[in-house]
């Protein structure tokens, strides 16, 4: 039986495996970030000396607020209403969120606003731990799931923000799962944000 059988048949154990490898096959290359721009760091750790980028940690940043990309005291010392950001439009050369976006009860609204910030053709680069795996079972802190197909049914997913559908201008690049250890799967992804 050749291969496009085997990917044909609803029978054939070895379906699920070559329709893997045909999604492989079309996965687009890793995106280079901007580095003539800022680089944001999202989360855990201090990689800034080995990226340059401006790390943004909690609790200075609590990405579970409306305003995920302002420090949150300055937030509150504004009182502010809109979305406002260190960063304007299309500002940031790219972004890393390594282990952060799986701990936010709904992370839409940070990745929204990467989208905002980041410029045309610039990725916002994620690693998460891929829903049901040891990695995630074994963090009672994670709220959101994650696996491969999430960031295509998120992007094709309206959201609203009172009453205003939020325009996010990013398509999925880079989509794979990965595994250090038995387990021990995470999802890495890049989103990037499309043309003006």
């Amino acid at each position: 039986m050749d291969r496009n059988s085997l990917h044909n048949s609803s029978y054939d154990p070895m379906e699920f495996f070559y329709f893997g490898m045909d999604r492989i096959d079309a996965m687009p290359d890793w995106q280079a970030m901007e580095y003539d721009l800022p680089i944001l760091h999202l989360g855990p750790g201090k990689k800034g000396d080995q990226l340059d980028t401006i790390d943004l940690e909690y609790p200075e940043y609590d990405f579970d607020t409306s305003i995920p990309l302002i420090p949150v005291q300055e937030y509150f010392n504004l009182h502010l209403t809109e979305p406002v950001s260190p960063w304007k439009d299309n500002s940031v050369g790219g972004i890393v969120a390594t282990h952060v976006l799986e701990h936010l009860k709904d992370p839409r609204p940070l990745i929204w606003e990467c989208g905002r910030v980041l410029a045309p053709g610039c990725p916002l680069s994620i690693v998460v731990p891929k829903a049901g795996s040891n990695l995630w079972n074994q963090d009672l802190d994670h709220k959101t799931g994650f696996v491969l197909d999430t960031w295509k049914t998120l992007l094709d997913s309206s959201f609203y923000v009172k009453g205003k559908n939020i325009q996010h201008k990013l398509s999925v690049g880079f989509n794979m799962e990965m595994s250090m250890k038995e387990g021990n799967n995470v999802i890495v992804t890049q989103l990037i944000k499309e043309g003006e």
